[in-house]
């Protein structure tokens, strides 16, 4: 026989750890969103003025202020920098969850139509800070230096001293001189690729 409580327990235990975190993340920015708001709008009636706690805004007023939200919102911890548009989602997602974990489990705010005022500005402000180039990390590797590639020689990491160290120094030399960056580039070489107007057959 089990109490209510330990059911309620179990209930709880279905959530993972990182799961729980992102939608008390998301609840967090909520809540500073709604004060900063709050606090610079010069009237301060019922009807502009965000609740902080976002299970007591009704359906009509979760549309009107998560399309606010996701426009407004920045990042507190680094002067006002927008969110990275899959940072500005994944709110939402916590958001949504939190409303649907908390008493409202058929609210849908990212497909009911009801939330289309809602909807647009998220996939316009995400495709906006996509475009800006926002969140975009390039990476870039960084090329060898002679003196690296002197000491791979130097340490016969690079020569012909075994099968495995010979494919190594292949490997090494056709990145370096193909400018291959990737794996994927390296297996679809083949000997009738061309480099420079030249034909290996």
């Amino acid at each position: 026989m089990v109490t209510d409580e330990e059911v309620e327990q179990r209930k709880g235990g279905r959530i993972p750890a990182n799961t729980k975190h992102s939608t008390s993340w998301a609840i967090r920015v909520w809540k500073d969103w709604a004060f900063e708001r709050n606090s610079l709008t010069n009237n301060s009636t019922a009807e502009n003025s965000v609740r902080g706690d976002i299970l007591t805004n009704t359906n009509e007023e979760l549309n009107k202020w998560l399309a606010k939200f996701v426009v407004e919102v920045r990042k507190k911890e680094e002067a006002g920098n927008c969110y990275p548009p899959n940072s500005l989602y994944q709110l939402c997602c916590g958001l949504h969850r939190f409303l649907q974990n908390n008493g409202r489990p058929s609210l849908n705010i990212f497909e009911d139509c009801l939330f289309k005022h809602f909807e647009d500005p998220l996939d316009s402000e995400m495709k906006r800070l996509t475009s800006l180039g926002v969140g975009a990390n390039i990476k870039e590797a960084q090329a060898f230096t002679i003196e690296q590639e002197d000491k791979l020689w130097n340490l016969n990491l690079l020569w012909n001293k075994s099968a495995k160290v010979l494919l190594d120094s292949m490997v090494f030399l056709i990145g370096k001189n193909f400018a291959f960056r990737s794996g994927e580039e390296h297996r679809n070489l083949k000997f009738s690729s061309t480099y420079s107007g030249a034909t290996f057959s």
